[in-house]
């Protein structure tokens, strides 16, 4: 009998093994627009933020900015559960792997710890292009940077390195992605860094990342014979 098996459970945990990463991509489908609705309520909400001239973090200062913290904090975890099935891909790039985990720790952190007010004259404070931080804030600063270069990481290693994630077209938009967000993020620290109109700049940032985090669920999706969810 050794050697041997049932042909039954062999087909039922065969299945289970390929079925498993599949379910785990999804949620890298769901964790995009679920932040994107969440700032957008919260903008609709706060009208005092000028989106214009003001940081996303600044939704989620106060009692009413529970809701963007949290969206954040969940967010994040379903990347790092997303990045989680890509690594059952064998042929998955490594350092788009290590780059989605920084995405995921990245958003949950930023969400986490938060710069509820400004730190007293005789407390500890550093200055920064956004004011004086406390070590919540300096956290918060170091997370939103952990997110983003990891982002513009991943973005980059799917650019230029061809994997079973994603095509051709995927690559192209991957390099846009990476060139956009090479562009804008620099130009966003510079502005706030001059007391400019840099809300925007931000916000264009988050778009062409939430975007391409999208994408990059979707093809994954596609390729582990996940429905594409534009079509459901």
């Amino acid at each position: 009998m050794t050697g041997t098996s049932l042909p039954g459970r062999a087909g039922r945990t065969g299945a289970s093994h390929r079925g498993s990463p599949r379910a785990w991509v999804w949620s890298g489908l769901l964790a995009p627009p679920l932040l994107a609705a969440v700032i957008a309520w919260e903008t609709v909400r706060e009208p005092a933020v000028s989106a214009g001239r003001q940081s996303i973090s600044l939704l989620s200062e106060g009692a009413r900015g529970g809701l963007l913290r949290e969206g954040e904090v969940l967010a994040g975890l379903l990347v790092l559960l997303f990045a989680w099935g890509l690594s059952r891909r064998a042929a998955a790039p490594r350092a788009l792997l290590w780059a989605e985990l920084g995405v995921g720790m990245g958003l949950s952190l930023t969400g986490l710890f938060i710069e509820q007010h400004l730190p007293a004259p005789g407390a500890f404070r550093v200055p920064s292009p956004w004011g004086y931080l406390s070590r919540v804030g300096m956290v918060h600063i170091a997370a939103a940077l952990l997110l983003y270069t990891s982002l513009f990481g991943a973005a980059l290693a799917s650019a230029l390195k061809p994997s079973p994630v994603g095509g051709r077209g995927f690559r192209v938009i991957s390099g846009a992605a990476a060139i956009l967000l090479i562009v804008l993020l620099p130009a966003f620290v510079a502005v706030a860094g001059t007391g400019g109109p840099s809300g925007w700049l931000e916000r264009a940032a988050a778009l062409v990342a939430m975007g391409w985090q999208e994408a990059l669920a979707v093809s994954a999706g596609r390729r582990r014979g996940v429905p594409d969810p534009t079509i459901l």
